[in-house]
């Protein structure tokens, strides 16, 4: 132990010296003790000096740890787990320059001192924190993976000089200035979903990218993406963006994502052919037509469904026969809402056969060598929706089809007058 100056703690240079002194320590440097003699197996301080100071590898997740200092002493770690602890100083950890894994994840950090000296470090998590600082990581070099998720951060300046930079997670904080991230050419995945960003031209020189989540963001232009051909998965949902054609460049998608958007052209898809899973949820269309020379997509998440190729068409193309063919009931009331019910009963020549309330039933000759086809169709009466099921063919009236719908209850037992 080295000589304290006056009215300081003392300092203490090894493992050892925290627990002989045990008693002088706060109340939360004691628990760090105790969690670290359980690891050691032994109460003997000498003898747990000797067993930590020999690790490079420790596991401290969930251990309701907030005074880390007696890990200060353990300078041979490599890698230390702290994930999930109630830490708010990590600045004894700045002697542990052999760490090349450090994760500081869920914990209650506001700012990163202490870890500048770490210039080993290839991974680094410190996500789930309250950290708003991040400057004293520009010097951490060797990074290749860092996660800094679910903070407060606006500045990233830091960042700029960590070039090695492959993975980098920086989703759910407060972003609006993304330039810094424009050296960072070695990035190949780069989450930046929920934050304020408008401008990406800063990305257009992460050639290097594969992997690029903006979701949640305010963007209205994604030209600086057509230069990142190496994309295979782009994620751009719940932004402004109406025009897409900066994506036909990216001929190495094989997934996509553009929910919530306000897009009415996707023929700028046309190109993707190796798209393989694609969702256009809650945007504009009309015309989905662009998909028919995707040759790996069987299926599109479109008006709130997974969509089959066969509807790849213009929607006024789309057949009233596919109403009868339909197994999905989403999909059935898809058609049934964008064909028409009309243009439906007319095109398949619908005979009415019988109604009771808000049901209808229908018979459909289909030709004379099959079984004709018995519908009901039902009205919401709240929402004016139709919706449309088939019922067995020997069923003759439209109550006689509710009681079939609904397991045998007669529809007097559920009617509601309105």
């Amino acid at each position: 132990m080295s000589r304290s100056q006056p009215n300081q703690p003392p300092t203490f240079t090894s493992f050892a010296d925290y627990c002989l002194h045990f008693d002088s320590l706060t109340k939360a440097a004691r628990h760090t003790v105790k969690v670290l003699l359980k690891i050691a197996g032994t109460s003997d301080c000498n003898e747990a000096d000797r067993i930590l100071s020999n690790l490079t590898s420790l596991e401290l997740y969930n251990n309701l740890l907030t005074d880390i200092s007696p890990l200060s002493t353990l300078t041979n770690l490599t890698e230390l787990s702290l994930n999930n602890n109630k830490i708010t100083d990590i600045s004894p950890l700045s002697t542990l320059t052999n760490l090349t894994e450090l994760y500081l994840s869920n914990n209650l950090l506001t700012d990163t001192c202490g870890l500048s000296t770490l210039t080993k470090l290839t991974w680094l998590s410190l996500d789930n924190n309250k950290i708003t600082d991040i400057s004293p990581l520009s010097t951490l070099t060797n990074l290749t993976q860092l996660y800094l998720y679910t903070n407060k951060i606006t500045d990233i300046s830091p960042l700029s000089t960590l070039t090695n930079l492959t993975e980098l997670y920086l989703n759910y904080n407060l972003l609006t200035d993304i330039s810094p991230l424009s050296t960072l050419t070695k990035l190949t995945n780069l989450v930046l979903n929920n934050n304020k960003i408008t401008d990406i031209s800063p990305l257009s020189t992460l050639t290097n990218l594969t992997e690029l989540y903006l979701d949640d963001n305010l963007l209205t232009d994604i030209s600086p993406l057509s230069t990142l051909t190496k994309l295979t998965w782009l994620s751009l949902d719940n932004n402004f963006l109406t025009d897409i054609s900066p994506l036909s460049t990216l001929t190495n998608l094989t997934e996509l994502s553009l929910d919530n958007n306000k897009i009415t052209d996707i023929s700028p898809l046309s190109t993707l052919t190796n798209l393989n899973w694609l969702s256009l949820d809650n945007n504009l269309l009309t015309d989905i037509s662009p998909l028919q020379s995707l040759g790996n997509l069987n299926y599109a998440f479109i008006y709130g469904l997974s969509l089959p190729k066969k509807y790849f068409l213009p929607q006024h193309q789309w057949l009233s026969q596919w109403v009868l063919e339909e197994e999905n009931a989403e999909v059935r009331r898809l058609l049934i809402q964008t064909i028409g019910y009309d243009r439906i009963c007319q095109e398949l020549q619908a005979i009415e056969l019988d109604a009771w309330r808000e049901y209808t039933l229908f018979k459909i000759d289909i030709n004379v060598d099959e079984e004709p086809i018995y519908l009901l169709k039902m009205t919401c009466p709240s929402t004016g929706h139709i919706h449309v099921l088939r019922v067995p063919p020997e069923i003759n009236s439209a109550r006689e089809a509710i009681r079939w719908v609904n397991w045998g209850i007669d529809p007097e037992e559920f009617a509601v007058e309105t």
